[in-house]
């Protein structure tokens, strides 16, 4: 337990972009490299499905964008070389995967993990938001802090990487499908009540809790195909009814400066891929921070990044083969964790629940600022399985 309680966040992306994390930020761009040698005896004796699709990906997005990144952008090789860090947790697919199978903990003690590790985001959260004094949150561009002030519209907020408390409101949601506890539903009002105080970021929280209502829906219905049709029915009418009461104009004020800033940004990088094709296939690479000529400075707008706009900003970085690739990574992880789900684990449905989350945020979230996410899901919904017969 103790183990896993460690190793679970480092491959789950959760100190990836949060340098205020101390030492565990630079571990955590580091663990991908660190765990390599169980990658590879991962890949070669953990049965797994799509063990193909994923390194086939892994042989694309390791050496293409960084070329790309020094023909296109004028990177100097060791700066292309670091964006490598971004697409490594992608490995952590066979790491973990041969982690899980050399420890052989329980079903029990892995939900229990991630349930933990759910518990403990929240409790951080809620206790970080009353003892961060008010002069800590920043509102610069891109600055490198989870605690974001001075916004017009949300004012002071924690970007609290959220992937473990996700899971646990997608298993509390689970189980309250299941046993109807009035407890399950209060610790998810609860939750969702922090989030909206504290965490404030919109994509996470009307996409999660749409994916919960999805779900209610499959279990009262018990058919996924009549629960999906309804949901979104549902969703589009509200969205109708909303944007009329309140008008385009008004709804985009609401938005704040998000809006406009996601706008240009995809603005810049349409522009830029259209002007060589080559560009559109192989993608133009990307840069990091510490790059001397970073894409902000390049294109002179501080507010440009491409983990703002979605599959455009895959596509710019990896071309649209590794668009594709990334994609596939994605639906796969969908039909695996689907198949493996089992309808009395709570767990095992949370985490297919989060592959399902991971797909409509991905409009609005670069899928390659947190590939990790979608490969630790899918490496424990086949463990859960196994370890449970």
């Amino acid at each position: 337990m103790a183990i896993l309680l460690v190793v679970l966040p480092m491959f789950g992306g959760v100190y990836q972009v949060v340098s205020d994390a101390g030492p565990l930020y630079p571990l955590s761009k580091a663990w991908p490299f660190l765990m390599l040698p169980l990658a590879v005896l991962g890949y070669l004796l953990v049965r797994l499905p799509a063990r193909l699709l994923y390194v086939t990906t892994l042989a694309y997005v390791i050496p293409i964008p960084p070329l790309m990144a020094m023909i296109h952008l004028g990177s100097t090789f060791p700066e292309a070389l670091t964006t490598i860090v971004k697409t490594m947790p992608i490995s952590g697919f066979f790491s973990l995967s041969m982690i899980l199978a050399w420890l052989r903990p329980t079903a029990d003690e892995v939900r229990r993990a991630i349930t933990w590790l759910g518990y403990a985001t929240f409790v951080l959260m809620a206790l970080l938001w009353e003892i961060v004094p008010s002069s800590a949150y920043r509102s610069e561009f891109g600055v490198a802090t989870i605690f974001i002030g001075n916004d017009d519209v949300r004012g002071d907020r924690i970007i609290m990487p959220m992937y473990f408390g996700l899971l646990l409101l997608f298993q509390l949601a689970r189980r309250f499908g299941q046993d109807h506890r009035a407890r399950h539903l209060l610790l998810i009002l609860v939750g969702y009540a922090l989030l909206s105080t504290i965490y404030k970021e919109r994509v996470p929280i009307i996409f999660s809790f749409t994916v919960i209502c999805l779900g209610y829906l499959e279990t009262v219905m018990r058919s996924r195909t009549t629960a999906f049709f309804l949901a979104t029915a549902a969703g589009l009418a509200a969205l109708i009814v909303g944007l009329s009461a309140l008008g385009i104009d008004q709804a985009a004020e609401r938005l704040g400066g998000s809006l406009a800033v996601r706008l240009m940004s995809i603005d810049i990088a349409w522009d830029f891929l259209r002007d060589n094709p080559l560009r559109w296939i192989f993608g133009a690479g990307a840069t990091t921070a510490y790059a001397s000529v970073t894409l902000n400075t390049l294109f002179r707008n501080p507010a440009f990044f491409l983990a703002d706009i979605g599959w455009l900003g895959v596509v710019f970085e990896y071309g649209l083969i590794g668009a594709l690739l990334i994609l596939a990574i994605h639906v796969a992880g969908l039909i695996i964790t689907t198949r493996v789900a089992r309808p009395q684990d709570a767990v095992s449905q949370a985490l297919r629940d989060y592959a399902i989350y991971l797909l409509p945020a991905s409009l609005i979230y670069s899928t390659a600022l947190l590939p990790g996410e979608i490969a630790t899901a899918t490496a424990l919904a086949i463990y859960l399985r196994r370890a449970a017969g």
